[in-house]
Protein backbone atom coordinates (compact mmCIF):
# COMPACT_ATOMS: atom_id res chain seq x y z
CA UNK A 1 0.00 0.00 0.00
CA UNK A 2 1.31 3.02 -0.91
CA UNK A 3 0.97 6.58 1.41
CA UNK A 4 -1.58 8.02 -0.59
CA UNK A 5 -3.66 4.82 -0.59
CA UNK A 6 -2.84 5.02 3.45
CA UNK A 7 -4.36 8.92 2.99
CA UNK A 8 -7.59 8.23 1.44
CA UNK A 9 -8.50 5.49 3.42
CA UNK A 10 -7.84 7.47 6.76
CA UNK A 11 -10.07 10.57 5.03
CA UNK A 12 -12.98 7.93 3.73
CA UNK A 13 -12.60 6.55 7.87
CA UNK A 14 -12.41 10.42 8.58
CA UNK A 15 -15.65 11.45 6.55
CA UNK A 16 -17.59 8.50 7.69
CA UNK A 17 -17.29 8.89 11.11
CA UNK A 18 -18.41 12.64 10.45
CA UNK A 19 -21.22 11.33 8.47
CA UNK A 20 -22.45 9.09 11.46
CA UNK A 21 -22.55 11.94 14.05
CA UNK A 22 -23.97 14.16 11.83
CA UNK A 23 -27.60 14.04 13.61
CA UNK A 24 -26.98 12.86 16.93
CA UNK A 25 -27.26 14.07 20.64
CA UNK A 26 -24.16 15.48 21.76
CA UNK A 27 -23.30 17.22 24.42
CA UNK A 28 -22.73 21.19 24.20
CA UNK A 29 -22.03 23.92 26.29
CA UNK A 30 -23.98 26.38 24.52
CA UNK A 31 -27.01 24.85 25.72
CA UNK A 32 -25.25 25.28 29.19
CA UNK A 33 -24.23 23.07 31.77
CA UNK A 34 -25.68 19.13 31.42
CA UNK A 35 -27.84 19.97 28.48
CA UNK A 36 -27.95 17.97 25.50
CA UNK A 37 -28.07 19.62 22.42
CA UNK A 38 -29.05 18.31 19.41
CA UNK A 39 -27.16 19.03 16.07
CA UNK A 40 -28.47 18.99 12.23
CA UNK A 41 -27.39 20.70 9.29
CA UNK A 42 -29.43 22.70 6.71
CA UNK A 43 -29.02 24.72 4.06
CA UNK A 44 -29.77 28.39 4.94
CA UNK A 45 -29.30 31.62 2.68
CA UNK A 46 -25.95 34.06 4.04
CA UNK A 47 -27.45 37.07 4.30
CA UNK A 48 -24.33 38.68 3.85
CA UNK A 49 -22.90 37.07 0.48
CA UNK A 50 -26.53 35.95 -0.95
CA UNK A 51 -25.32 32.46 -1.51
CA UNK A 52 -26.46 29.29 0.10
CA UNK A 53 -24.57 27.72 2.53
CA UNK A 54 -24.36 24.37 4.59
CA UNK A 55 -25.03 25.50 8.51
CA UNK A 56 -24.86 23.38 11.88
CA UNK A 57 -27.70 24.27 13.55
CA UNK A 58 -27.92 23.45 17.03
CA UNK A 59 -31.02 22.68 19.01
CA UNK A 60 -30.86 23.22 22.87
CA UNK A 61 -33.82 21.91 25.37
CA UNK A 62 -36.45 24.30 25.95
CA UNK A 63 -35.66 24.45 30.16
CA UNK A 64 -33.77 27.06 31.89
CA UNK A 65 -30.18 25.84 33.51
CA UNK A 66 -28.00 28.12 36.19
CA UNK A 67 -25.00 26.80 36.61
CA UNK A 68 -23.10 27.58 39.29
CA UNK A 69 -20.71 30.15 37.77
CA UNK A 70 -23.56 33.10 37.96
CA UNK A 71 -24.71 32.05 34.45
CA UNK A 72 -28.28 31.51 33.39
CA UNK A 73 -29.26 30.07 30.74
CA UNK A 74 -32.87 30.55 29.21
CA UNK A 75 -35.24 31.45 26.50
CA UNK A 76 -38.25 33.74 24.85
CA UNK A 77 -41.72 32.59 26.16
CA UNK A 78 -43.40 30.96 23.62
CA UNK A 79 -46.15 33.05 21.74
CA UNK A 80 -44.40 35.98 21.65
CA UNK A 81 -42.55 36.31 18.72
CA UNK A 82 -39.37 36.44 20.11
CA UNK A 83 -37.19 38.73 21.79
CA UNK A 84 -36.52 42.04 20.70
CA UNK A 85 -32.92 43.66 21.02
CA UNK A 86 -32.65 47.40 23.06
CA UNK A 87 -30.59 49.60 24.38
CA UNK A 88 -30.61 50.40 27.82
CA UNK A 89 -33.29 53.27 27.34
CA UNK A 90 -35.47 50.33 25.80
CA UNK A 91 -35.14 51.37 22.23
CA UNK A 92 -35.45 48.68 19.66
CA UNK A 93 -32.19 48.13 18.08
CA UNK A 94 -33.76 46.61 14.86
CA UNK A 95 -32.35 42.75 15.77
CA UNK A 96 -33.67 39.97 17.94
CA UNK A 97 -33.81 36.26 18.79
CA UNK A 98 -36.69 33.57 17.61
CA UNK A 99 -38.72 31.78 19.94
CA UNK A 100 -36.80 28.90 19.54
CA UNK A 101 -33.38 30.47 19.90
CA UNK A 102 -31.85 30.59 24.17
CA UNK A 103 -29.93 33.23 25.75
CA UNK A 104 -27.30 33.34 28.31
CA UNK A 105 -27.72 35.71 31.14
CA UNK A 106 -25.37 37.18 33.92
CA UNK A 107 -26.93 39.21 35.88
CA UNK A 108 -26.98 42.61 34.50
CA UNK A 109 -30.41 43.94 35.23
CA UNK A 110 -31.85 47.46 34.67
CA UNK A 111 -35.35 49.63 34.68
CA UNK A 112 -36.30 51.44 31.06
CA UNK A 113 -37.24 54.75 31.59
CA UNK A 114 -40.82 53.46 31.05
CA UNK A 115 -40.42 51.03 34.28
CA UNK A 116 -39.65 47.94 32.06
CA UNK A 117 -37.21 45.38 33.75
CA UNK A 118 -34.71 44.84 31.02
CA UNK A 119 -32.31 41.89 31.04
CA UNK A 120 -28.77 41.90 29.18
CA UNK A 121 -28.36 38.78 27.41
CA UNK A 122 -26.33 36.55 24.79
CA UNK A 123 -28.16 34.95 22.27
CA UNK A 124 -26.26 31.09 21.85
CA UNK A 125 -27.84 29.32 19.32
CA UNK A 126 -28.02 30.81 15.42
CA UNK A 127 -30.32 30.00 12.65
CA UNK A 128 -33.77 29.10 14.21
CA UNK A 129 -35.71 32.54 13.35
CA UNK A 130 -34.04 35.60 14.70
CA UNK A 131 -33.41 38.96 13.16
CA UNK A 132 -30.86 41.21 12.47
CA UNK A 133 -27.55 41.70 12.79
CA UNK A 134 -26.88 41.68 16.75
CA UNK A 135 -26.38 38.71 19.31
CA UNK A 136 -26.89 40.34 22.36
CA UNK A 137 -28.03 43.23 24.01
CA UNK A 138 -31.22 44.37 26.49
CA UNK A 139 -34.28 42.73 26.32
CA UNK A 140 -37.67 42.71 28.02
CA UNK A 141 -37.62 40.13 30.62
CA UNK A 142 -41.36 39.45 31.08
CA UNK A 143 -41.02 37.81 27.78
CA UNK A 144 -39.03 35.29 28.53
CA UNK A 145 -39.61 32.02 29.17
CA UNK A 146 -39.51 32.68 33.31
CA UNK A 147 -40.01 36.06 33.76
CA UNK A 148 -39.67 35.54 37.91
CA UNK A 149 -35.92 34.46 37.73
CA UNK A 150 -34.95 37.65 36.68
CA UNK A 151 -36.74 39.93 39.51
Amino acid sequence: MNKKTIAAGAAAAALAGTIALGGSAVADSTCGPGATAKAHYENVKNPVTGKTEREKITECPDVTVSSGNGVTTGAPAQNTGGLIFRDQNGRDLGSGMGENDQFEWEGRKATARNGEKLIYVKQITRGVGGWGSLYEGWVRAEFTLAPQQFA
